[in-house]
């Protein structure tokens, strides 16, 4: 909401403070013409929806809505900045926030964990086409973070610093590393053709079990 932004906009001393909707593409293109090439592009921007089951539940307007954000958000901002940053041929980052819900299924969901596959996609998707440029893509798909999604979860100061060291390193994805079996277990599954299973994390020494659920950024 603007006056949530604009009291950030005032913590951080920022110089240009404007709200937009990252799903209406004009918009977008404006505020790129205003901003003009940027060193470091977050694409951030993202809703949870209301329905958290079977696809078939959420409503058109629900989907509408979730891809609309998380998705076109994402493809707005790139089909905005991303031929400025070529042309101006220096060190750029892009850092797109995906989800551990857009690397890893579980059948709650929703709309939004579709929309945070799609965001992965993308992402792979721009790194490939800019492998060959000075923009770099970062991916970020965390588990839990504590943030208006969610009362639980990692401290979003010490998320966004790790996404933040990523994209200056020119890393592609950040993913919490208790994740990686699961990742390299859905691999396996989809190469022989397994139907999925609950993915669940590695556990640390001495720990107990973990609760599965689904990870929204």
């Amino acid at each position: 909401d603007r006056n949530s932004l604009e009291q950030v906009g005032s913590e951080l001393e920022a110089e240009l403070v404007v709200p937009l909707d990252v799903a209406n593409p004009d918009a977008m293109s404006r505020f790129a013409t205003l901003t003009g090439p940027v060193d470091l592009l977050c694409l951030n921007a993202g809703v949870l929806g209301e329905s958290m089951g079977p696809p078939w539940q959420a409503t058109p307007a629900e989907w509408d809505e979730v891809l609309g954000v998380n998705l076109h958000g994402i493809l707005n901002g790139l089909r905005s900045f991303v031929p400025m940053l070529v042309e101006r041929a220096a060190p750029s980052a892009i850092l797109i926030t995906s989800s551990l819900a857009g690397a890893l299924t579980w059948p709650t969901g929703g709309a939004y964990a579709a929309s945070k596959h799609a965001a992965l996609a993308v992402a792979e998707q721009a790194a490939l086409h800019l492998s060959d440029t000075q923009v770099s893509v970062t991916v970020l798909c965390p588990a839990l973070v504590r943030s208006a999604m969610s009362d639980e979860g990692r401290d979003p100061l010490e998320v966004a610093a790790e996404a933040l060291t990523a994209a200056a390193e020119g890393r592609f994805a950040v993913i919490d590393e208790e994740w990686g079996d699961a990742l390299c277990s859905r691999a396996e599954s989809l190469a022989h053709g397994s139907p999925p299973t609950l993915p669940v994390p590695r556990m640390a020494a001495g720990s107990g079990p973990t609760t599965d659920t689904p990870a929204s950024d």
